[in-house]
């Protein structure tokens, strides 16, 4: 009886170190996760500023407002929610390395600019295709009228062509893009 008492004792002894042990690890995981996620953020932040992203989205010239209202109506959501975040897009050739680092420079950004400059930075360097560098040029190139003068329909069929500027391409293929306009109208 005794024996039986004193090895159901040790047992427990036993279980409570290896819970506590387990545990420790289990902390110290923890510990160097959020320390390895810190560390990492701020290296990341250093190379948003080596490369003057922070200021180059400040600096880009602001958008009429139809063109960020037809942005928002068609990407509504941030990083966190969908991948259409502005702030994503900037992103994609700077941080191709890992979604670690993509995603801590989109939230970065998303702290340190508002989603209007990420959208104004985002489609003043946006190729339309035809040597169409940013949506000034592609509004002449492919509606002959400055961006300030085009009209609300044209605003969103360069908006439309985010998705895919080939495919969207008002000269090469109108009928896809009026597709797509007619059941961005439904939908609103």
């Amino acid at each position: 009886m005794m024996f039986v008492l004193w090895e159901l004792i040790l047992s427990k002894i036993f279980a409570m170190k290896k819970l506590k042990y387990t545990l420790t690890v289990l902390l110290i995981s923890i510990l160097t996760l959020i320390t390895y996620y810190q560390v990492k953020k701020s290296t990341v932040k250093q190379e948003l500023v080596k490369q003057n992203l922070f200021s180059n989205i400040k600096q880009a010239p602001q958008l009429p407002g139809t063109i960020i209202h037809a942005y928002n109506k068609m990407y509504p959501h941030s990083y966190f929610e969908r991948a259409e975040c502005p702030c994503n897009n900037i992103l994609f050739f700077q941080f191709n390395n890992s979604r670690l680092d993509k995603f801590l420079a989109t939230k970065i950004l998303e702290e340190n600019v508002t989603r209007s400059q990420c959208i104004n930075a985002y489609l003043a360097n946006f190729d339309f295709t035809h040597n169409s560098i940013g949506i000034e040029r592609a509004s002449i190139f492919f509606f002959k009228k400055k961006l300030n003068q085009l009209s609300v329909e044209n605003s969103i069929k360069l908006i439309i062509m985010l998705k895919n500027p080939s495919i969207y391409n008002p000269i090469t293929h109108l009928k896809e893009l009026n597709e797509v306009y007619k059941q961005y109208i439904n939908d609103i």
